[in-house]
């Protein structure tokens, strides 16, 4: 084999080796905290009881952060308005938190929206649960 083909092929094999190395490179950071098929839940909590009375947005937000973090480490909270009909046919609305959670099971869901329910009056809170990639980066 002569030179030249000898540089040629020394070359193809380092070019391959940095390829090869910077794909395995950003295969790897891609994996980091990662989880496929994580459930994702929302949580949609009403703020206004039966009799009318509407506990203030931001100290609802504290009170459920309170019994959140004694099931998980972390929670994203909206502000929404939230609309139904009523037996009668009625609409009504009220303001409602949107929670969402990642890293929760659904045991600790109920668990934290029966407290929920229980401190805000409500007959009901909606969960909504996807199956999603969660990576917190």
């Amino acid at each position: 084999m002569n030179t030249e083909t000898s540089i040629k092929i020394l070359t193809v094999a380092v070019v391959l080796s940095f390829v090869c190395t910077a794909g395995l490179a950003i295969w790897l950071n891609n994996q980091c905290d990662c989880k496929e098929g994580d459930t994702v839940y929302r949580l949609y909590v009403g703020l206004s009881d039966d009799s009318g009375e509407e506990i203030d947005y931001d100290e609802a937000v504290i009170i459920a952060g309170n019994i959140i973090m004694d099931y998980g480490d972390g929670m994203t909270v909206s502000k929404a308005t939230g609309s139904w009909r009523d037996d009668d046919g009625s609409i009504d609305s009220e303001t409602s938190m949107v929670i969402d959670l990642a890293g929760f099971d659904l045991n600790k869901i109920h668990k934290i929206c029966d407290q929920l329910k229980k401190d805000f009056k409500q007959k009901s809170i909606m969960i909504v649960s996807v199956e999603q990639t969660v990576e917190f980066y």
